[in-house]
């Protein structure tokens, strides 16, 4: 088997000056599936780089920068209380929640899928408006895909020596 993928190897790369304008039309749909993909993303990246710009000018015009007074902070015993309710349940996973199972479900998919994560705000984000965990999940979401992608064309290229060798496929051919 690994002789025979080390000749199939050979012959694609004895083929390469073969290469004209009809085996780029072959491959162009790969190219812009690619490339489609990567862009889409870079647009959303950008999207989201703006967007916390945007959002940080409103919450701070230039204008009143120089103007906010900083008040200390007195917590009453209730926010404290609050918070600390707030914290245990975070600790916890939503399952041990008392909530229906739907609602539990719901909130674990809200929080952790990865696909999901990327249209709806985290946890942390909207107190410090950085998108970059954001970007950071659409780029590893995205080089993944891509991954997925090439090892679906090596296969797909290498399923052709597995099953050569099966007559009975031979026959249906």
């Amino acid at each position: 088997m690994t002789k025979d993928m080390t000749v199939q190897f050979e012959k694609t790369l004895e083929t390469a000056d073969d290469l004209n304008r009809s085996s780029f039309r072959k491959s162009s749909i790969v190219l812009t599936l690619y490339s489609s993909i990567w862009g889409l993303g870079f647009l959303a990246a950008l999207f989201w780089l703006f967007q916390a710009q945007y959002e940080k000018r409103k919450v701070f015009p230039e204008s009143q920068k120089n103007q906010i007074k900083v008040e200390p902070i007195v917590h009453s015993q209730e926010d404290i209380l609050r918070a600390m309710n707030k914290y245990l349940e975070e600790i916890f996973p939503s399952v041990y929640q008392p909530y229906s199972y739907f609602t539990r479900m719901l909130d674990e998919i809200l929080k952790h899928h990865a696909y999901i994560a990327l249209f709806t705000t985290h946890p942390g984000l909207e107190e410090s408006g950085d998108p970059w965990k954001k970007i950071i999940t659409l780029g590893h979401l995205l080089t993944v895909q891509a991954m997925v992608l090439f090892f679906l064309a090596v296969f797909y290229d290498i399923e052709v020596l597995f099953f050569s060798s099966c007559l009975s496929l031979l026959t249906l051919i």
